[in-house]
């Protein structure tokens, strides 16, 4: 059992990294990052380890569990992490990416989904937490609707930040 759990955390980082390179993937116009990883585990098995991985390392501080089917064998994660994507003495250039992570566990294999991506600017958090605008992932990186004053390519920034994430 633990030499299948190290063996799921250590692929977990890589999950998307077949497929994100400079490219956003896009699905029904939406961006989605998705991976299937290939397990000789159950589903069950696959969900356990992974909903225990989910409680102890990843989401403490940057998120929580939102849903977990037992019937289907799903797990379904809201997350908000900080992308810092320039600083300077006088400036920094920094967003909070809000995500949905889903997991399906399955005989033989983990889809992991990440999807409903938005940003939000810090200032937004700090002065409302009831009307909080926040800018889709489709709106910045499809249709590339954002501007940042005093940064240069504010939006390639957030693509290359995004993708970097992902990854990690």
């Amino acid at each position: 059992m633990k030499k299948n759990v190290v063996l799921l955390l250590m692929l977990f980082p890589l999950f998307l990294y077949g497929q994100v390179g400079n490219e956003v993937p896009v699905k029904n116009g939406k961006v989605v990052f998705s991976e299937t990883i290939l397990t000789p585990k159950k589903a069950g098995e696959i969900k356990d380890t992974v909903l225990k991985w989910l409680e102890e390392d990843f989401l403490p501080g940057k998120g929580a569990i939102a849903n977990v089917d037992t019937i289907n064998n799903m797990i379904v994660c809201r997350v908000m992490e900080t992308l810092t994507m320039e600083k300077k003495d006088w400036h920094q250039f920094v967003m909070h990416m809000r995500y949905t992570l889903v997991v399906e566990c399955k005989t033989n294999q983990c889809v992991l989904t990440v999807n409903n991506i938005g940003y939000i600017e810090p200032e937004a958090l700090q002065t409302s937490k009831d009307n909080i605008a926040v800018y889709s992932a489709e709106s910045v990186l499809i249709d590339r609707q954002y501007k940042e004053a005093f940064i240069k390519d504010p939006i390639d920034k957030i693509q290359k930040a995004t993708i970097n994430n992902i990854e990690d």
